[in-house]
C-alpha cells in the first residue's frame, strides 16, 4: 500500500450536545476508543506527509476531549509521528471551549473550524448555550495561535439570511467564513431564486471590501473558478477512521453508511476495521480505492442528465456522498443541488471579471 495522506480524520462520536434543524447525521451512541486510535496512528505513521492534518469530528468532538488530549500527546511522544510535524483540526460548535480547552487548542496550534449559522444561528440552531458561543467565538480570534474559520449552513427557511449572516461575520472579524446549504431539504425555485439575490448582494459587498481591503473573507470567492475535471479526493490523500472503528475514505462516507451495513454498495466504499485492515490491506486497499478513483464528475449524473453533458461540468465539484444523502445513490445529484452550485458559480465569476482578474 502506497499513498500519503493529507487528511486523517478521527470521527470521536456520534453523540452531540445540539439538535441542529439540518443535521444529517445519525445519533448511535457511540464513541472511538484510544486503543482503536493508537492502533490506526501506529499503522498509517509512515504514510502521512509532513505537515499531514489529523482532524477531530463528530457529533461534537469536544465531548471526548480526554480523547484528543491524549492523541495529541501520543503523536507528540512518537518518534515517527512528531518528526512528521502533523498539524491538528477540529470542528466544534463552540459550546465546550473551556479556558482549559482554549489553553490546548492555542499551545498546539489547531485549525479551529466553527460552526456558526450568523444571523440564522437562533432558528437552524436553538439553543440557550448560543451566546456563550459567540463569546467563545471572540475568545478564539483572539488567540495567537489559533487558526480560526467559520462554516454556516443556511435551510430553505433561511436563505433570506446569507448576506446577513456572512456580514454578521465579517463585521465581527472573522477573516475565513464558509457558506453552504443544507441537504436535508430539497429547495424549490422560489427558495433558489431568493438565494440568488442573496448571493448577489453578498458579490457586492465582498467587491467593494476586495477593492477597498485587498481582503476576501467569505472563503466561497477566495478563488475564481478553475477548469479541470473535479475527481473526489476520498480513499485517495485521506481517510477517516469512524466511530465504530471502521476505516472509510473520508468523514461525509462515514455519515452516509452509518447504520447501513446491508446496503449493497456499503463493503464498495468500507475499507473494513482498522484491525483487520491492518492485517489484509495489501488485499483489502487496492479493490476499495478503485471504487473511490472512479469518483469523477464526468461519472456522476444529476437527475437530469449525466454531468459529462453538462456546459459546466469542468467548473464544477460534487461531493458524491452528501448527494447521495438526498438521493440515496453515491454519485447521484438532486436536481437542486445543481441549480445551487449554478448560481454560486456564477457569482463568483462575475466576482473575479468585475475584480479585474479574468
Amino acid at each position: 500500500m502506497r499513498f500519503l495522506l493529507s487528511d486523517f480524520t478521527l470521527y470521536l462520536t456520534q453523540n452531540c450536545n445540539l439538535d441542529c434543524l439540518y443535521c444529517f447525521q445519525k445519533r448511535r451512541g457511540r464513541s472511538l476508543g484510544f486503543s482503536d486510535i493508537q492502533k490506526a496512528l501506529e499503522f498509517f505513521q509512515s504514510s502521512f506527509r509532513k505537515k499531514a492534518y489529523v482532524s477531530f469530528y463528530g457529533g461534537e468532538p469536544l465531548l471526548a476531549f480526554e480523547t484528543i488530549r491524549r492523541t495529541v500527546d501520543f503523536i507528540d511522544n512518537h518518534k515517527t509521528l512528531r518528526a512528521k510535524k502533523l498539524r491538528y483540526s477540529i470542528s466544534t460548535n463552540g459550546t465546550l471551549l473551556s479556558d482549559e480547552v482554549l489553553r490546548f487548542l492555542n499551545a498546539r496550534r489547531f485549525r479551529v473550524n466553527l460552526s456558526h449559522d450568523g444571523t440564522a444561528q437562533d432558528v437552524t440552531r436553538p439553543s440557550r448555550l448560543n451566546s456563550l458561543v459567540l463569546e467563545n467565538m471572540d475568545r478564539l480570534k483572539e488567540l495567537p495561535d489559533i487558526q480560526l474559520e467559520t462554516n454556516s449552513v443556511f435551510i430553505p427557511a433561511t436563505v433570506g439570511e446569507i448576506y446577513r449572516s456572512a456580514r454578521f461575520l465579517v463585521d465581527r472579524g472573522i477573516r475565513n467564513c464558509h457558506l453552504t446549504y443544507s441537504i436535508h431539504d430539497p429547495w424549490d425555485s422560489v427558495q433558489l431564486d431568493r438565494m440568488k439575490k442573496e448571493v448577489q448582494e453578498l458579490r457586492e459587498f465582498l467587491l467593494s471590501r476586495y477593492r477597498g481591503h485587498r481582503s476576501i473573507p467569505v472563503q466561497n470567492f477566495q478563488s475564481p473558478p478553475s477548469r479541470g475535471l473535479f475527481q473526489c479526493a476520498a480513499g485517495q490523500d485521506r481517510l477517516a477512521l469512524a466511530a465504530d472503528s471502521r476505516l472509510w475514505g473520508c468523514r461525509f462516507f462515514a455519515d452516509y453508511f452509518t447504520g447501513q451495513q446491508n446496503r449493497p454498495d456499503f463493503n464498495d466504499f468500507c475499507f473494513g476495521d482498522i484491525h483487520d485492515f491492518s492485517l489484509r490491506h495489501q488485499d483489502i486497499y487496492p479493490s476499495i480505492s478503485e471504487n473511490y478513483r472512479a469518483l469523477r464528475m464526468d461519472n456522476f449524473r444529476s437527475e437530469r442528465m449525466s454531468c459529462r453533458r453538462c456546459a459546466s461540468m469542468l467548473y464544477c465539484s460534487a461531493c458524491p456522498a452528501t448527494a447521495a444523502f438526498s438521493t440515496g445513490i453515491i454519485g447521484r445529484v438532486p436536481a437542486w443541488i445543481c441549480e445551487i452550485k449554478h448560481v454560486w458559480l456564477q457569482e463568483n465569476h462575475l466576482f473575479w471579471k468585475e475584480a479585474g482578474k479574468i
